[in-house]
């Protein structure tokens, strides 16, 4: 039985509820395919990941699909009705796929029996991020407006999956190239409104004190051990995840995710565990928070994705209330209600 499209999709609530005791980012993915499975009513939802650099397309979750399937199945961009659909970026529809012009058999995945496909891209603007596939035993299953909640469910959720896309690159070591290029001049761009209206107060910029280099100034003579780290990781998860919620319960709709980069690095096994390895080869924990930090900060910075290379504000600030967290500090934590 599909769940009735009167309904709204994916409520925020949902959507940040798929970080809620996720231990990876393949978990996360893991989770998304499983929530749009039950909303759809589909017996098979899948992630295809999209690599520029490669112009390949990996499957990196499915539900319903072979579990061994995972990271193994690729295809080239226009290759398979999945393929097609992240070459023309556009939603790909078949109720009896196997007879489809472009169908691409992929034995190792047991995809054959199920007839009824629907492919829609995830992007953001016309950047290629992924696609997200559902699928049925039944032909004819699928109708448009499926094809129109799923295209909601793909927009709602490609910023987030686009830096789980790009952690998980980080960390099988890919190499992005950033294209020499002149810095553009200042130019007006449209944005959508936040919050409308004006407001009068005093300005403040948030822990301006601690800096980075001044946090572990403050506490290289001091003794931490790994489990002060762990502690420190808790903490700031929850604190995140807090903030996240808090900022759901005023804005209720996607723009209230703005701590979804920094919560999905701290589920990033390679980025927590780089802190790990190098607390248990003996190098202080502000050290390690420091060094990783610097080192993510360096290669966000290599990516020729604006909007991505931006992320690295959020990496040093998961920097910060690590380290904040660290020494407990809690000075940054002033009331600072009147000002703006």
């Amino acid at each position: 039985m599909k769940r009735s499209h009167t309904q709204l999709i994916c409520d925020i609530g949902e959507l940040v509820g798929l970080f809620v005791d996720t231990t990876s980012l393949e978990a996360f993915l893991q989770k998304i395919v499983e929530m749009v499975s039950e909303h759809m009513g589909s017996e098979v939802c899948s992630i295809y990941l999209f690599y520029d650099e490669t112009e390949e397309l990996v499957l990196k979750a499915t539900r319903g699909l072979k579990p061994e399937a995972v990271g193994h199945v690729r295809m080239k961009l226009g290759e398979g009705l999945t393929g097609i659909a992240m070459k023309e970026m556009r939603p790909i529809c078949e109720r009896n796929a196997s007879k489809a012009p472009g169908y691409r058999y992929f034995p190792e995945i047991g995809e054959e029996v199920y007839e009824s496909f629907l492919a829609v891209p995830i992007t953001r603007g016309q950047t290629r991020i992924g696609v997200l596939v559902i699928q049925n035993k039944r032909r004819d299953y699928f109708d448009v407006e499926d094809i129109q909640v799923v295209r909601a469910i793909a927009s709602q959720l490609a910023n987030t999956i686009e830096m789980a896309k790009v952690l998980i690159g980080l960390e099988e070591k890919r190499e992005y190239k950033t294209p020499e290029s002149p810095r553009e001049e200042l130019r007006r761009i449209p944005c959508r409104v936040g919050s409308a209206g004006m407001a009068v107060g005093r300005a403040i910029i948030g822990d301006e004190r601690y800096s980075l280099r001044e946090l572990k100034e403050a506490v290289k003579d001091k003794d931490y051990s790994l489990e002060d780290f762990r502690a420190a990781l808790r903490r700031t998860e929850s604190e995140l995840e807090a903030m996240q919620r808090q900022i759901e319960e005023k804005l209720a709709d996607v723009a209230s995710l703005i701590f979804a980069a920094q919560i999905l690095m701290l589920k990033d096994e390679a980025f927590v565990g780089a802190m790990t390895d190098l607390i248990r080869q003996e190098v202080s924990p502000p050290e390690a928070i420091m060094s990783v930090v610097e080192h993510y900060v360096q290669m966000f910075g290599k990516l020729s994705n604006d909007y991505l290379r931006e992320k690295r504000q959020d990496v040093q600030d998961i920097g910060k209330r690590l380290l904040l967290h660290l020494v407990g500090d809690r000075e940054g934590r002033q009331d600072h209600k009147g000002g703006i």
